[in-house]
């Protein structure tokens, strides 16, 4: 696999990771003892890219999508963000973020790091910048984030292939 730059963005800093990127449901949130709570996930969506304003800290999703077009395969997908939004979040997690490909449940890349959250009370995001994606054929993908080792959540999108015309 060829080893890419993940960057991830949280409310407060700017954290970035190595990951290789050729890149369920959650499961019911326990409290183990010495462990932060598990995270509830809320939401993820995929888009181009995202912008966070340095005054207020909220979050513009530029560009959300649930297919990828393309022309012929394999394709390169130049980049994309993955934004991620949990409750229930304080303490110390390594958060993961997997692709696979449905079909055989292959995990085609991955990207992880640790964050940190003070207060389960406030909303927890983490978004995913990832670049150079390749998909070598038409299918169902997932994305999946994993807390601490336990999946918290998934989404599922399609790449295409669509007959002449522009990709996407």
């Amino acid at each position: 696999m060829k080893e890419e730059t993940l960057t991830v963005r949280q409310t407060a800093h700017l954290v970035r990771c190595q990951c290789y990127a050729s890149f369920l449901m959650a499961e019911p949130t326990t409290h183990r003892p010495g462990e932060p709570p598990q995270p509830l996930f809320l939401a993820l969506l995929i888009c181009d890219h995202t912008i966070r304003d340095g005054e207020t800290g909220k979050v513009s999703l530029i560009g959300i999508f649930a297919n990828i077009q393309a022309l012929d395969f394999p394709v390169l997908n130049p980049g994309l963000s993955v934004y991620v939004n949990m409750d229930d979040a304080e303490g110390e997690y390594l958060m993961r973020l997997e692709l696979l490909r449905v079909e055989d449940m292959e995990t085609l890349g991955a990207g992880e790091m640790k964050v940190t959250f003070s207060d389960r009370m406030l909303p927890s995001e983490v978004i995913f910048d990832l670049r150079n994606l390749v998909f070598d054929r038409a299918g169902e993908y997932k994305f999946r984030v994993l807390a601490n080792g336990r999946t918290i959540g998934d989404k599922t999108f399609r790449v295409l292939k669509i007959p002449g015309g522009k990709a996407t």
